[in-house]
């Protein structure tokens, strides 16, 4: 009879603690969740608090339900600042996606995936594993960037002023040389297009020169055709003026300047 009681008892007590939570982790991580969705506005205001936490859109949960693992709120057009040291409250959080918002403030330690913010100053030094994923592109961010983080990509810090590995250096050295090669090569480009244009100038000035020597030989050529033509124009009336004044001898000499001026022979008849 006693056996068959604690039998019963120990029964009782496992289908008891089935319906009690496991840990406080989820709880604590209900509570971090809702101060999010307090402090920002955006999308975060579809959770509903009387669903339960792990079926809210954007989160994550473990296996059995009892921590949040992941957090993916990428383009929800969340805006306000994140209250600094809030998301260490989640302390199972191994991703936690963020980009592409209206998020401003000063970046927390521990944002993975920030990218497309208004998140301003310096990266903190981060304690992150190596495989983790980190994205600050598209943010105010300035300053050097830690030297835990010189393996990340480099397209993971474009769009801001940050400095050091895997951009280039914070003393301005790599820069300076690109910027002076620059300076070089546009220098150099200015002085060839200025010689080229000086030399292809001389040779349209030497081109037009002897065009136009060449056609003022031919106008002196012609000039002097034209006057010799009119000379014997001028000269052949005065030898006929002679045939109409002196009869048979006008007409003899007439003949005669014909021959002289044929260079051949004419033969009289009659």
């Amino acid at each position: 009879m006693s056996s068959k009681i604690l039998f019963l008892f120990t029964i009782s007590v496992s289908i008891f603690t089935l319906f009690l939570p496991t840990n406080s982790d989820i709880v604590s991580d209900r509570a971090t969740l809702l101060s999010i969705r307090s402090a920002l506005r955006g999308r975060s205001l579809l959770w509903n608090i009387t669903s339960p936490t792990c079926s809210w859109p954007g989160v994550i949960c473990s296996p059995d339900k009892s921590s949040v693992l992941e957090l993916h709120l990428p383009g929800m057009g969340l805006l306000g600042q994140i209250p600094p040291g809030l998301f260490s409250n989640l302390t199972k959080l191994n991703f936690l996606s963020l980009r592409y918002n209206a998020l401003s403030g000063v970046i927390p330690a521990n944002h993975f995936m920030i990218c497309g913010n208004g998140f301003s100053g310096q990266i903190p030094d981060l304690n992150l594993p190596s495989m983790v994923q980190f994205n600050v592109l598209n943010n105010q961010l300035n300053g050097s960037i830690p030297s835990n983080l010189a393996g990340q990509p480099k397209d993971a810090f474009l769009g801001t002023s940050l400095c050091g590995k895997p951009l280039d250096s914070c003393d301005g050295s790599s820069s300076s040389i690109g910027e002076g090669k620059k300076k070089k090569l546009s220098g150099g480009a200015i002085a060839g297009i200025v010689i080229g244009c000086v030399v292809g100038l001389l040779l349209l000035l030497c081109l037009l020169f002897f065009c136009c020597r060449k056609r003022g030989k031919k106008e002196t050529r012609s000039a002097d055709v034209g006057a010799v033509s009119k000379q014997v124009e001028v000269e052949m009336p005065e030898e006929r003026g002679v045939e109409s004044n002196g009869g048979k001898d006008g007409f003899l000499g007439s003949a005669i300047a014909a021959i002289g001026v044929g260079g051949g022979f004419l033969f009289l008849c009659g």
